[in-house]
């Protein structure tokens, strides 16, 4: 077992906003964020952080408080998220591929006072449209309740009553008044796909974040003169923490709203990025197979994090230039985003087929799954986490945190090897879960949608490979005797409920089902014939 003492990171831990206050101190006219042209020092991302904050606690926000964020990435995304937590108020970061019924149970059950969204043209979301489907939902009663949701602002594009346009809401605010915020206040809120049809609230301190944080400096050696490309949303964990441990190192984050394969390489060349972050293969992929990809033009770039199966990182570090090295992560957002990097300084093998050792005050142990009794190194089993970095709780959720949490001890679902030398090897999934081009699906949130289908029986979901996004869903139905239902209208009928990446490629009907004594076995499901691939 790797474990060191709990809830003592590698680092003396900041807050979140104590960590955006020291970098405007430290370097105040140093770029902290570069989006898509735009530049912001760290001393207007305080200013503009406290004049959130001002305007919230002139909307009667108070410590404690939720808040909602559903858009793309912009500046304003980052200005909303810091303000709030200047005081102590927990920002609700929502996954902007959530659509009305999953956007709908969010927002009722996170009880946010305020909802932040956009009515600007985006060439891939239809915010104004969402968030609308949503608040109907709500009104008629849907799957939560919106009572404590008081006001929805809109951050670009036309505001029309009773929403509120965000610059009309910035002016009305008043002087900021910051928060005593500890090491253990909750610092967000994110919603995370679990084995249930709902996602679940994850609460998380600005301990675990900003000890991850601190610890990712650390094991990467993070300086001032670094620049840090990171193309994921800034709903996700993937950029929270990234952009957490820049300010800590007082480097520069550098992100887009959309990722684009062409504006992401003029991006890494103009700006001489020196640390890259597509950690997904469908990113990376698109960056090394652009046909005006050179390795030589990244002079700057020394380092990359990815995560895939070894021989694809093997790969991706054969296509990068001589000088840069990848590396890879573990991680989970229950435990606070990554609890390990690679070391650049690892060697080949290590960087490929391990994620590298825990951070410290992480701990890690492999575990027998059924009987819960720690295995020796080497021997696979179901990884568990403790330490500093773990949630706080799900909101709303008692059940499912105890479920979670045993003995102090994170149950992560995760399948992984613990080497004689501490490096953690993820090797797959013991829960019921899939992971499409990096995004968590719940199998049962699925089967509960198509289940509610009037031709169908019953469904059940699993995970199968595919070239571009890893996994994908593959769906297995029984129909009702005499219904005629198709493949291609099942796929119809979840793309107008869930988001895109959560909807079947594959569609076979059954007649009966591979059974154990009392349960389907999914695995043998696997062994069927696909057939024809579903275009969604």
């Amino acid at each position: 077992m790797s474990e060191q003492t709990a809830r003592e990171p590698a680092a003396a831990t900041p807050t979140y906003s104590g960590a955006l206050r020291d970098a405007a101190a430290r370097h105040p006219a140093a770029e902290g964020l570069v989006i898509d042209g735009e530049r912001l020092s760290n001393a207007l991302l305080l200013e503009r952080a406290e004049r959130v904050l001002g305007a919230l606690q002139a909307s009667g926000c108070r410590q404690g408080d939720k808040i909602g964020v559903y858009m793309p990435n912009c500046a304003e995304y980052l200005d909303i998220v810091l303000g709030a937590m200047l005081g102590g108020i927990v920002p609700v970061t929502m996954n902007s591929r959530y659509l009305g019924n999953e956007l709908a149970f969010v927002i009722g059950d996170s009880e946010i006072q305020l909802l932040f969204t956009t009515a600007a043209v985006d060439p891939i979301v239809n915010f104004r449209e969402r968030v609308s489907s949503a608040l109907e939902l709500l009104e008629r009663g849907g799957e939560a309740k919106r009572a404590t949701l008081a006001e929805v602002v809109v951050v670009a594009g036309d505001a029309v009553p009773p929403h509120v346009d965000y610059d009309s809401w910035l002016g009305s605010g008043g002087e900021a008044v910051p928060a005593a915020v500890d090491a253990d206040d909750v610092a967000l809120m994110m919603y995370t796909s679990g084995t249930t049809a709902n996602p679940k609230g994850c609460l998380l301190s600005h301990r675990a974040i900003m000890g991850n944080a601190a610890a990712t400096v650390g094991r990467w050696q993070m300086t001032p003169d670094d620049r840090f490309w990171d193309p994921l949303p800034f709903f996700h964990m993937s950029t929270i923490l990234p952009f957490a441990a820049c300010l800590l190192a007082g480097a520069t984050f550098v992100a887009t709203r959309h990722f684009d394969p062409d504006a992401a390489l003029q991006s890494l060349k103009d700006e001489r990025i020196t640390m890259a972050f597509p950690a997904f293969p469908t990113l990376m992929t698109a960056l090394l197979n652009h046909p005006d990809y050179e390795p030589d033009d990244f002079p700057a770039l020394r380092l990359v994090n990815n995560v895939a199966p070894p021989d694809t990182l093997k790969a991706f570090q054969a296509a990068l230039p001589e000088h840069t090295r990848q590396v890879s992560a573990y991680g989970l957002t229950e435990a606070g985003g990554v609890i390990s990097f690679g070391a650049p300084d690892d060697d080949l093998e290590l960087r490929s087929t391990t994620c590298g050792k825990p951070f410290p005050g992480v701990g890690v142990r492999i575990v027998d799954p059924g009987t819960g009794d720690e295995l020796p190194p080497g021997a696979e089993g179901e990884i568990r986490i403790s330490g500093y970095c773990l949630l706080d709780r799900y909101h709303n959720a008692p059940e499912a945190t105890a479920e979670a949490m045993r003995d102090g001890w994170l149950r992560t679902g995760d399948l992984g090897v613990l080497t004689p030398d501490g490096y953690i090897r993820y090797t797959g999934r013991l829960k019921d879960m899939l992971k499409v081009g990096g995004e968590n699906v719940a199998a049962l949130e699925i089967e509960a949608l198509v289940n509610d289908h009037p031709d169908v029986v019953l469904s059940q979901v699993v995970g199968v490979p595919d070239e571009r996004l890893v996994e994908v869903p593959a769906l297995f139905v029984q129909r009702h005797d005499g219904a005629t239902t198709t493949g291609q209208a099942l796929v119809d009928y979840c793309r107008e409920r869930i988001s895109r990446f959560k909807v079947p490629r594959y569609v076979v009907f059954v007649s009966e089902w591979p059974m154990s004594a009392t349960k389907i076995q999914k695995f043998r499901l696997k062994e069927l014939p696909l057939g024809e691939r579903f275009v969604v």
